[in-house]
């Protein structure tokens, strides 16, 4: 519980267009915990974020689309190393 009161005060979205990294976002789009538009929101203020979106997904794409995510996921390391 008290990992989840931090996620509910802290605001980091200020933060954001500082993240360096390549960066995948996998989300659900009818996941009613985080919003659609919040995933939407990160991959416009993440330089060089990717947005993945999953059709029929809740919040946890990775138990209940475990396929697909993987898939998705193999993709994304894939183009990174071929930038390595």
């Amino acid at each position: 519980m008290a990992g989840l009161e931090v996620l509910k005060k802290t605001d980091l979205c200020l933060q954001l267009k500082n993240v360096q990294a390549r960066t995948l976002i996998i989300h659900g789009r009818e996941d009613t915990i985080c919003p659609f538009g919040a995933a939407e929101y990160m991959a416009r203020q993440i330089p060089n974020a990717r947005l993945e979106i999953l059709d029929n997904t809740g919040h946890v794409p990775h138990l209940t689309r475990p396929e697909k995510f993987n898939s998705i996921l193999n993709d994304f390391l894939k183009e990174g190393r071929e930038f390595q």
